[in-house]
């Protein structure tokens, strides 16, 4: 699979696929983001980088994606269990050396069982 990116401009609320960053991501210095042949300053909270980190039902997933996810089929994993007719909301993170769906309780569901399970998906963010 190849690594991309996308930036979401919180401001405009939009998403933008072709920029370049300058700068030190994981120190959290100065950056600065090229999008759209402008040249911005890297403001925390502004704009949001998010990693592609795959498709399910042939929707293109990154992190930081919201997805809700319901079935009527019981579940479980070691980190959450449901019995008939449920729904789970979170945010698609790496946690646990894998992608997951996390919630606000840092439940988790594996991405890779929302399709082997069939469960339905709907991406609430974009």
């Amino acid at each position: 699979m190849k690594i991309r990116f996308r930036v979401l401009d919180k401001k405009e609320n939009k998403y933008y696929y072709d920029f370049l960053v300058f700068g030190e991501m994981q120190s959290n210095n100065l950056m600065e983001l090229v999008v759209n042949n402008k040249l911005y300053d890297y403001v925390e909270g502004n704009f949001v980088i998010q990693q592609f980190v795959g498709t399910i039902y042939g929707n293109e997933i990154y992190s930081g994606t919201k997805l809700k996810i319901k079935s009527t089929d019981y579940y479980s994993n070691v980190s959450f269990s449901a019995d008939e007719d449920w729904s789970f909301v979170g945010i698609v993170k790496y946690i646990n050396f894998s992608w997951n769906l996390v919630d606000e309780d840092s439940l988790f569901i594996p991405l890779s069982d929302i399709e082997k399970e069939e469960m339905n998906m709907e991406i609430i963010d974009e």
